[in-house]
């Protein structure tokens, strides 16, 4: 699957059960292989087969927890269970650590920050204008990285911290006692179940506050990561008791998009130019389910001079390509009108949204970093909102750049509104011209203020904790 051919892939795994069909780690690498692919309810099965075979197979429980953000059929009871399941294979019952952290109010916390991602990446992205816009009379940085990439994005965010360390190599005992040296105050996870995570490290415990924030979109299951950083969008009122941690809404949206450091003009809406309106999207092939096809192919008939235009890693692969098609097709839409095209680096995928009118989110899983790219280069996203984290982030987005009348309530509202920007050209290229000013100005891009908020909870957290203690005592 590194190496692109993924149907390749879910072919080989399919060959080797077909030898042995008790091999867990073939049903957990076929899971692994049909959520790339987006074939979620089949990722589910094989992994859940690959589970009843080993209950205690990791790689199947963390495929399973990721791929259950991406089905409908999943709730968010049921992706608590999963997650305490995988966390149970990584908790220890050991004596609960004692910190003797500098209880002061008058100095700065430790905060650091654990991520694999602190490069061009989601996360590096987000966090690129927070880190110099933290106060250092409020907060001193430390940046725990575990992977080896360097890009110019980790040369920005180590400018953006006091100290940076590497976890590469270190056992989850020896990171631990490496982040206890360095008496962390508040660590931060910025992976969740992703690749290169170190929760095994949280688990045990390493500062006296964990807190879980920006690299994934739900619940750790861990017992020892003590809060969710979220906003009153991705977790509602009310859904407290699908996470394992405390949540901590930010005041505004959980997220802060720092501008790509690329002189890139917004151009008139294409249609204006090519007397067809086109839909866009660049969000992964993973995220293109089932009820996506339904809804993008029913706005396309809506707009019958449209077409749509899909971008990502995987289409870089004619057999995903030519499958991705048939199933418009069963819906009534022409091959013709959708266009499908492979990777980009980022500046040329960002050029491209000059070639989209209006990009459409799809679900149960939309956007995050596609959504805010796309506002940034003028192009509005039409958005339904969700009933899980990855389908609230663009509204949280949107709702920070004062974008909210972009987010449908229901399935009619969507097709209605993205049939409506495509009828109506000149408040199109209004709005396009608005766009980016206007959500650079908004508090989606105000590195000062998000860092202000983030320090608040940060401060509200370790003070939680002190008074915790010192009842304790």
């Amino acid at each position: 699957m590194k190496q692109g051919k993924m149907i390749d892939s879910v072919a080989a795994c399919r060959r080797a059960l077909a030898i042995r069909p008790d091999h867990a780690a073939a049903l957990a690498n076929l899971g692994a292989g049909l959520q790339l692919t987006g074939r979620i309810d089949e990722s589910l099965d094989a992994c859940r087969r690959a589970l009843a075979i080993r209950p205690d197979h990791a790689a199947a429980l963390s495929t399973l927890c990721m791929t259950a953000h991406y089905s409908t059929a999943v709730t968010g009871a049921e992706m608590l269970s999963i997650a305490r399941a995988w966390a149970r294979l990584h908790e220890r019952a050991d004596p609960a650590p004692i910190f003797d952290n500098d209880r002061a109010r008058t100095r700065p916390l430790r905060v650091g920050y654990v991520s694999g991602d602190l490069h061009a990446h989601p996360v590096g992205f987000f966090l690129g204008a927070v880190l110099p816009a933290h106060d250092r009379q409020r907060v001193e940085v430390t940046c725990y990285t575990t992977s080896a990439r360097v890009d110019d994005v980790t040369v920005r965010l180590q400018q953006g911290a006091d100290r940076w360390r590497s976890l590469i190599g270190l056992s989850d005992d020896m990171a631990s006692a490496l982040i206890r040296q360095d008496a962390i105050d508040v660590l931060v996870d910025l992976s969740g179940l992703t690749p290169y995570n170190r929760l095994p490290m949280f688990a045990r415990r390493a500062a006296p506050v964990q807190a879980t924030w920006l690299g994934y979109f739900g619940t750790t299951g861990l017992a020892a990561m003590d809060y969710i950083l979220a906003d009153r969008f991705v977790i509602p009122e009310g859904e407290e008791g699908n996470f394992s941690e405390t949540v901590w809404r930010l005041p505004d949206s959980y997220l802060c998009f720092e501008q790509p450091p690329f002189d890139i003009a917004v151009e008139e809406p294409p249609a204006r130019q090519t007397g067809s309106v086109t839909f866009g999207c660049f969000n992964r092939l993973s995220k293109i389910s089932p009820e996506t096809i339904a809804l993008w192919s029913a706005v396309l008939h809506a707009a019958p001079v449209s077409t749509l235009l899909l971008k990502s890693f995987e289409f870089d692969d004619d057999a995903l390509c030519a499958s991705l098609r048939s199933r418009f097709a069963t819906y009534g839409i022409d091959p013709d009108r959708v266009t499908i095209e492979g990777p980009e680096p980022r500046q040329a995928l960002l050029r491209s949204y000059n070639r989209v009118d209006v990009a459409l989110d799809p679900l149960p899983y939309g956007g995050g970093t596609t959504t805010a790219e796309a506002l940034w280069m003028g192009v509005p996203v039409v958005t339904l909102r969700g009933d899980r984290w990855v389908g609230r982030v663009s509204e949280s987005i949107q709702a920070a750049a004062g974008l909210s009348e972009l987010v449908a309530p229901d399935v009619a509202a969507y097709v209605a509104l993205a049939s409506g920007l495509a009828a109506n050209l000149d408040f199109l290229g209004e709005l396009r011209a608005a766009l980016r000013p206007s959500m650079v100005a908004s508090p989606l891009c105000d590195g000062k203020r998000f860092a202000r908020n983030l320090e608040d909870a940060y401060h509200g957290m370790w003070q939680a904790w002190c008074k915790q203690t010192v009842t304790k005592q």
